[in-house]
């Protein structure tokens, strides 16, 4: 008789996550208070969804950042954040400027190197625009792909 194979969970089968994060709230081009508190919260909520979904300490993750200030800020505070736990690196990327609209460029970047895990900070209307052709919606946090495709 067979052995029974332990069910692969859907963690386990995808090979790419991208996380697509709008910098915090900013005043002239630097985050506010509240724009920290609320990158420090959306780096709180990745890292447990990372640590709970069983993805290993070590992990190296990138993130892909907009060269603006308020940008980079956050791109800051995320490898802090995950850096407890993860080996976290920044790339400053002009494709993630402000009305570029290279948001997809990034992207295939990212799933054409076999990055495990990116998160990439951006622009709302950058990030929207491609968010609503990938997906038809402008309100995901979260993306899986599985063989360069998206999971929906």
């Amino acid at each position: 008789m067979a052995a029974n194979k332990p069910k692969q969970s859907l963690e386990q089968k995808i090979e790419n996550l991208i996380y697509f994060v709008r910098h915090g709230a900013y005043g002239s081009k630097y985050l506010t208070n509240y724009g920290v508190e609320q990158v420090t919260r959306t780096g709180k909520q990745i890292l447990e969804d990372l640590t709970s979904n069983g993805y290993e300490q070590g992990l190296e993750i990138t993130i892909y950042t907009s060269p603006l200030t308020r940008a980079v800020q956050t791109a800051q505070i995320l490898q802090q954040i995950l850096g407890q736990a993860y080996n976290v690196e920044i790339v400053l990327d002009d494709r993630l400027e402000p009305d570029s609209y290279e948001v997809e460029s990034v992207v295939e970047e990212i799933l054409d190197n076999n990055k495990k895990v990116a998160v990439i900070v951006s622009h709302k209307p950058d990030l929207e625009h491609y968010l609503d052709i990938a997906l038809n919606t402008g309100d995901a946090v979260r993306v899986r792909y599985q063989n360069k495709q998206i999971i929906k």
